[in-house]
């Protein structure tokens, strides 16, 4: 099964911080500048397990950059 992606969220330092969780039948993601104030970007509730789930990063880039990029994930927790 293909990926859907239902949310597009510009980068901005508003969205430097990413937060994924779930909580009563719920998974939120939410965003923020600064780790203590989180915006709620979007929740769906669970028709699954979450323990069962497997979490993947990636990163890609449009346009012409000169020299290399780089990303970098930190304070990376998982229970």
């Amino acid at each position: 099964m293909a990926a859907v992606s239902e949310s597009v969220v510009p980068y901005d330092l508003a969205h430097r911080w990413w937060r994924i969780r779930h909580t009563q039948g719920h998974v939120y993601w939410e965003s923020s500048a600064d780790r203590q104030q989180w915006t709620e970007l979007r929740n769906r509730a669970t028709p699954l397990d979450v323990d069962e789930l497997d979490v993947s990063f990636g990163a890609q880039a449009w346009g012409s950059f000169i020299g290399p990029r780089h990303v970098s994930v930190e304070s990376f927790n998982a229970p």
